[in-house]
């Protein structure tokens, strides 16, 4: 071979060999250009609300909390990791979920770039308004619940509280009955299951007792009862001796038996009332007292007189129909001496309760539509 024909070889080879050398280069710097694929049934999405605020802390918290959760834990780990800050400012991770083209970019938890879940999640519970607004809870809850994000007791409370308050506790149950996606357990609370009970009585009472809504709200009631039996919903296992199921007590009984009563439902309303005497077994002893005895949490959950008159009122008024339709003399006996008590009981509290206050209020709601019906 010829000096010419050898220096040409080596000159094409060395060509060759850096043309390699920046394709590897340039391969290896996107990574993460190359869109890969996670096979995800579901990806949370939301839709628009009645307020450009709200869009934007659902949108803040699915960004930021909820779609890094669908990541491979290894790509995850680099949206934190420092090292990797400057890479993904111009090479974000990027993956299809659900066919949505998704981009990561590197998030610092010490530069508040990761917003705090429970007072973003209440920011976002107080400002659901309108029923377009509610249409997110379930997407929200089950967002948080595929990041592994929990919420305490106090803020399921609270979200309960304003859920209840706005008329929007169907949507509520729904995202009970989906308990496995949205880890919204019934069983973690005791005040959670009596506002969600007492709201269900009160669409009967707003309903005007009519039989299609009373016949809804006593099948609502018996599903969050069959829910508290379930594994799902089920509470703590460290809960103190001497408490019992929160189906069990006799306030979470009493609502079912309220509403069964208001149908004419004898064989119901005397298998509910049968249950209630065996845990109430006194009259003598007040209902919350008997409440308070049996259940982990009462205690706090009873103390403003307003929200015990609220919780009371249409337990009371289910009690004095329930006595006037069972069969069984001696039953009928036990529970007009309980209706009786509980009735006095009632009466005070809404002596005590300033007008404005949400318990004087359901007193109100309950007893006219009783004096209306009587009429």
């Amino acid at each position: 071979m010829s000096r010419r024909t050898l220096s040409a070889a080596f000159t094409h080879n060395g060509a060759l060999e850096g043309l390699t050398r920046r394709i590897a280069a340039t391969t290896q710097q996107r990574t993460f250009a190359t869109t890969s694929r996670r096979d995800v049934k579901h990806i949370t999405k939301f839709t628009p609300t009645s307020s450009s605020e709200l869009d934007q802390l659902l949108e803040t918290m699915r960004q930021k909390i909820i779609l890094p959760s669908f990541l491979p834990a290894e790509q995850r780990s680099k949206l934190y990791d420092p090292k990797w800050e400057q890479r993904l400012k111009s090479d974000p991770i990027t993956i299809e979920i659900d066919g949505e083209i998704l981009k990561f970019y590197h998030q610092n938890p010490l530069k508040g770039d990761i917003p705090e879940t429970k007072r973003t999640f209440r920011e976002i519970v107080y400002r659901l308004k309108t029923p377009e607004d509610f249409a997110n809870l379930r997407p929200l809850l089950e967002g948080l619940h595929q990041a592994g994000r929990k919420l305490n007791h106090v803020t399921w409370a609270q979200l309960t509280r304003i859920v209840c308050e706005r008329g929007q506790h169907l949507e509520l149950l729904e995202c009970a009955r989906s308990v496995k996606r949205t880890g919204f357990r019934l069983g973690l609370l005791h005040e959670v299951v009596l506002r969600l009970l007492t709201a269900v009585q009160m669409d009967a009472v707003d309903a005007g007792w009519s039989t299609s809504a009373t016949r809804a709200a006593l099948r609502r009631a018996e599903m969050v009862l069959e829910m508290l039996e379930t594994e799902e919903h089920q509470r703590a296992k460290d809960i103190p001796a001497g408490s019992i199921p929160l189906q069990s007590t006799p306030m979470v009984i009493l609502a079912p038996m309220h509403l069964a009563a208001a149908l004419g439902d004898v064989d119901k309303t005397t298998k509910f009332a049968r249950d209630l005497v065996r845990v109430w077994p006194s009259a003598d002893k007040p209902l919350a007292v008997a409440q308070q005895e049996v259940t982990v949490d009462a205690n706090k959950t009873m103390e403003s007189k307003s929200v015990r008159l609220m919780f009371l009122a249409p337990l009371a008024h289910g009690l004095q129909r329930a006595a006037g339709l069972v069969e069984d003399a001696a039953l009928r006996e036990q529970l007009q001496a309980r209706a009786d008590a509980l009735t006095s009981e009632v009466e005070a509290l809404s002596q005590q309760c300033e007008k404005e206050k949400v318990g004087h209020k359901f007193y109100q709601r309950v007893f006219e539509q009783k004096a209306e019906a009587e009429k």
